[in-house]
């Protein structure tokens, strides 16, 4: 076991980061350990410098936008900026989370979400809500951080009721592939698929918005997952990738969708290929870490089923490095969807558990039962309503 935890950190883990990961510390600590900033730093929600009194808008080419942020909807945002006429700027050039608001009252709330201390910040929300001459922007990030707030709370119904206002106010919202994943999700852990899919349809259309269309068609699609539908799962992810104006982004979700459809249909090889194709990419977090996501599942699989049964524990050990890549290098942005996140936390839960079975040492075999107890422990406690929950 040593010695292939040696290899293991070899193969592009720190040392520091194989130890936190295999004797237990705190997710917080691996956060910190691999990428130098705590998954719950307040930093995390707000990485880049306020100016005095102006927006600022962080590019992906390195340069900065400063003024006032006017209006943000699906494909970009307008800026008056300080210098030059207003300008509009796709979210395709923006840094991920990389606009930062000139309101202290904003940086407050994100603040405490970023403790996950999401009671304290639905009070502030409320206040910024009624507040009449609220900036458009912030309204309508008040509106989605509401939703997520319940949501990460256990108040799915309340939160259901939130995304749709958001979405009845802002058809166009910045946020609605997230809101969209969320209230779909939500009608699909009740079983209504048809209400899912007939919601995901009322979005695209309130939004007439072509590139929304092929995301609208990747949550369709997460839903016929949800059914064991794989043929309309797979056909949907077909129609989406192949979209006019599909967002780059989008149509990596949609490739991933197709690779996963390709595993349950029990093609682990095509799937494998696909996935190792993804993973050569550069996509947003959530999309970066569903690929390890289903590398993990495939190299789980494998590693159970080995010496007639028995397990592997190599094998295992391949598979919790990549789901911890999920919680870890790929951990969700605020705002981003926590599905894969979630996901991550489940699987690490259950490798570990299978480290256990297959360890002849007794101490040890009682250490990894604890990490499995605490992974889980953790998931339920920030995601109480999660579908991963039982596996």
């Amino acid at each position: 076991m040593t010695r292939t935890l040696g290899i293991r950190v070899a193969q592009g883990f720190s040392s520091a980061f194989a130890v936190c990961a295999l004797l237990g510390a705190p997710l917080a600590c691996l956060c910190t350990v691999a990428t130098g900033v705590s998954h719950a730093s307040p930093s995390a929600l707000a990485p880049f410098a306020v100016q005095e009194n102006r927006d600022v808008v962080n590019l992906t080419n390195g340069q900065t936008e400063l003024g006032k942020i006017k209006s943000e909807d699906f494909t970009g945002l307008e800026i008056d900026p300080v210098k030059g006429s207003a300008k509009r700027i796709p979210w395709s050039e923006i840094k991920p989370n990389g606009v930062v608001y000139n309101s202290p009252e904003w940086q407050s709330i994100t603040d405490l979400f970023a403790a996950n201390k999401f009671a304290d910040a639905l009070p502030l929300l409320d206040e910024l809500k009624a507040d009449s001459k609220l900036r458009d922007p912030l309204r309508q990030n008040a509106l989605y951080f509401t939703a997520v707030a319940l949501q990460r709370q256990g108040q799915n119904d309340e939160a259901l009721a939130a995304y749709k206002e958001l979405v009845a106010a802002y058809p166009k919202s910045r946020y609605l592939m997230e809101a969209g994943e969320a209230m779909s999700s939500m009608l699909a852990a009740k079983k209504d698929y048809a209400g899912a899919v007939k919601l995901l349809n009322d979005i695209d259309l309130a939004a007439a918005e072509p590139s929304f269309s092929a995301s609208a068609g990747v949550l369709k699609g997460q839903v016929f997952e949800e059914q064991k539908d794989w043929a309309k799962a797979g056909a949907a992810y077909e129609v989406a990738s192949k979209a006019p104006s599909v967002p780059p982004g989008v149509q990596l979700q949609a490739e991933l969708g197709a690779a996963r459809t390709l595993a349950a249909q029990n093609k682990k090889s095509e799937a494998e290929a696909a996935l190792t194709k993804l993973k050569a990419k550069d996509g947003p977090n959530p999309i970066m870490a569903g690929i390890w996501n289903g590398l993990a599942d495939l190299t789980l699989e494998r590693g159970r089923a080995a010496n007639g049964g028995k397990g592997d524990a190599d094998q295992l050990l391949d598979a919790l490095y990549m789901y911890l890549r999920g919680v870890v290098q790929y951990a969700p942005l605020p705002g981003q969807s926590t599905r894969e996140y979630e996901r991550a936390l489940s699987g690490s839960a259950r490798v570990f558990k299978m480290l256990g079975d297959v360890e002849t040492v007794a101490d040890r075999k009682r250490l990894y039962q604890q990490r499995a107890d605490q992974r889980l422990d953790q998931l339920k406690r920030e995601f109480p309503n999660s579908p991963f929950v039982n596996g």
